[in-house]
């Protein structure tokens, strides 16, 4: 396996992070490890999560609901260029009570408000008759190493980042002793020092499980494309 030499955009820490979080001292030996492992956890701790972390743009093709309300599957939302159903352009409301759409940016929920004749104002049931293009995600630790921000987005919350550093270290931590869940250490006496060996600390669970997309997302027949 090649070992990377440079940051990903979706890394949820930075390695100079992890190796402070491991040990302030460690030199620069594992660096080269330590990027693969970080890049690797942060893209295992997505999937965890059911959601992109990475802010960049995303379009998604659904399943029309029949309701005023959908929700995007990635959140935090930056921005919507674009809402259409069954090809017609929705444009986004221009005040508190005008016809169009609007959408929270924390959640990911886009409604539509009916005209003065309360016509429109609902996703119209169909399949694959929704389309959205949006910009969702936070500035991650990555990103900004690689000077890829976006603009408007906000910054990775530092929960997640410190269980990036935790799973990364972890994983360090283990390749050392594979296999092995105790050994004998030689103190004032013999003593027995058992280690943790599962894939997820429960103290990162816990981080983790704040951040989970759990909710079933209306209109999953999607065709959902990032870049």
């Amino acid at each position: 396996m090649a070992l990377a030499t440079s940051p990903d955009p979706r890394d949820l820490a930075l390695v100079s992070d992890v190796k402070s979080y491991i040990n302030p001292t460690l030199g620069s030996t594992d660096d080269a490890l330590l990027q693969t492992l970080l890049t690797a956890t942060s893209r295992w701790i997505a999937q965890y999560l059911n959601r992109n972390l990475n802010a960049q743009t995303y379009t998604e093709v659904r399943d029309g609901t029949g309701t005023a309300s959908m929700r995007l599957l990635n959140w935090p939302v930056v921005s919507v260029s674009q809402v259409m159903v069954d090809n017609a352009v929705i444009n986004p409301a221009p005040n508190q009570t005008a016809s169009g759409y609007v959408f929270n940016p924390l959640t990911g929920v886009i409604s539509l408000r009916p005209d003065i004749f309360g016509l429109g104002g609902y996703f119209a049931k169909g399949v694959q008759n929704v389309r959205f293009v949006y910009v969702a995600g936070y500035n991650t630790p990555g990103m900004y190493a690689l000077g890829a921000t976006v603009a408007g987005a906000p910054d990775l919350p530092a929960a997640l980042s410190m269980a990036a550093m935790q799973l990364c270290a972890l994983v360090y931590r283990q390749r050392d002793r594979v296999g092995d869940t105790s050994e004998s250490v030689a103190t004032a006496g013999l003593e027995r020092v058992t280690y943790f060996m599962g894939a997820l600390h429960p103290s990162t669970k816990s981080i983790l499980d704040l951040h989970r997309e759990v909710v079933p997302v209306d209109g999953m027949s999607v065709a959902a494309f990032g870049g």
